[in-house]
């Protein structure tokens, strides 16, 4: 759909479409309008646009920080991003695109569609649960094909849970580090197998990387290699590369304490 505001006159305006959806932004993404910042060499977000304007009003955002959000092929400066934000909005306002998914049916490649079509696509052609889980997907952003059993949240919505590790709620800090670039999220959810938190911009599934998780609820730090397994606009799964007996037992101890505690408020 074309863009209804007119940039040509606009040096530092944003980039057309095309160059954000190569790096697979979705509409929930292009909607929500969350931002990132860089400073100090850490990035930390995701923040409303309000959120923003109050930390850049109090001081907390320097010049030197950099921003970035789905609409840009890149880090801003921060000059840039208060120019540009009327122009973001427009594009927010105009832009009708929906992220397009690719599945394979009997060996052929169908779409694209969009995801809740997918969701009713893969319910309607796969006979069991099994079969659904592995199912081969494809969407922007993605390095090859994939099977359903490897997006949780796309088992989720589907209905399915074939994991083999129990998985609980967790809070903490998450820092992960990639090409010498460290990137601070939150957690949101841990099994020894892996863990789920705030999706990080510009991280994609297959990558590998370090972590550091900062929680009470382990009893200390936890570090490790990791590989991300799927990225989307609520969450971002990682699955455990190398984790040492200690912190696997820590986990696997903080899991089942948590399922007792609800396990004994069901009963009550």
């Amino acid at each position: 759909m074309p863009l209804s505001t007119n940039f040509a006159n606009t040096p530092s305006a944003p980039p057309p479409p095309h160059f954000f959806l190569r790096l697979g932004s979705t509409l929930s993404d292009i909607v929500s309008m969350k931002w990132f910042i860089l400073q100090s060499a850490r990035v930390e977000g995701p923040f409303t646009t309000e959120i923003l304007k109050r930390k850049i009003d109090s001081g907390e955002i320097t010049e030197e920080c950099q921003i970035w959000g789905p609409l840009q092929t890149g880090w801003k400066s921060l000059a840039w991003w208060t120019q540009s934000l009327p122009h973001l909005k427009a594009i927010k306002a105009d832009l009708q695109i929906e992220n397009q998914w690719f599945y394979v049916n009997h060996g052929k490649r169908m779409g694209p569609v969009s995801r809740e079509e997918l969701v009713n696509q893969l319910k309607t052609f796969t006979k069991d649960q099994e079969s659904a889980a592995r199912a081969l997907v494809w969407t922007r952003g993605f390095k090859k094909w994939t099977p359903v059993m490897e997006l949780h949240d796309l088992m989720n919505d589907l209905g399915i849970d074939l994991r083999k590790h129990p998985r609980a709620r967790a809070q903490g800090k998450v820092t992960v580090i990639l090409n010498n670039q460290t990137y601070i999220s939150s957690l949101k959810s841990i099994s020894e197998g892996g863990l789920g938190l705030e999706p990080i911009p510009m991280l994609y599934p297959g990558e590998e990387v370090q972590i550091r998780i900062e929680s009470a609820d382990f009893g200390g730090e936890i570090s490790a290699k990791a590989e991300i397994r799927y990225v989307n606009e609520k969450n971002m799964g990682l699955q455990f590369k190398a984790l040492n007996s200690e912190n696997k037992a820590n986990i696997v101890t903080y899991i089942k304490t948590k399922m007792d505690m609800m396990s004994q408020n069901r009963a009550a």
